[in-house]
């Protein structure tokens, strides 16, 4: 793919992420927890980085965990991706560009999981760590789909006070 389809592709993901936030299409139980498996394979890299050894505000739970949470949800978020790629593509209005999108998907992923970390943690600050440290050590002793299906039930309620972020279909609805 040349650098300007690349460029047209990555708008046009923008696009249709911003559809998804402001609930024109929402995500149903199965993409749910495919997005919770993708974000959860994303975010703890990275938070284990900005809460880990060598850094202002170390969380004991997260440094004890540093390599787990590197590894520990890859597969299920390589597992997920081509879910939420579905998702995000199939609210493509321009057919073309989302098979083109669809063809780079190796590609894609990168810059997806990105502006999803990026936007989750813009935020975080070392204070953040200690929220995070209790995450985290709550979280560790459950199995992964546990965790992703208890990401799911809080973007479900948040889902109902914001239009940011993912919205979800109630549950129920037609898969």
């Amino acid at each position: 793919m040349k650098r300007p389809a690349l460029i047209l592709a990555l708008a046009s993901l923008a696009v249709s992420s911003a559809h998804a936030e402001t609930g024109e299409t929402c995500m149903n139980q199965t993409q749910a927890l495919a997005f919770s498996d993708f974000l959860l394979a994303t975010v703890a890299p990275i938070v284990a980085e900005q809460c880990g050894t060598g850094h202002a505000a170390v969380s004991p739970a997260i440094v004890a965990a540093q390599p787990q949470l590197r590894t520990r949800f890859k597969a299920r978020g390589d597992a997920a991706w081509p879910v939420v790629l579905d998702h995000f593509l199939g609210q493509q209005e321009d057919k073309a560009v989302a098979d083109e999108m669809r063809k780079q998907s190796d590609a894609m992923r990168p810059l997806v999981a990105s502006v999803t970390a990026s936007a989750i943690i813009k935020d975080m600050s070392a204070s953040d760590c200690a929220m995070a440290n209790d995450l985290v050590d709550a979280l560790l002793p459950l199995q992964d789909a546990q965790i992703a299906r208890l990401v799911t039930a809080f973007m479900r309620i948040g889902a109902g006070k914001s239009t940011s972020g993912p919205q979800l279909c109630p549950l129920g609805a037609k898969e």
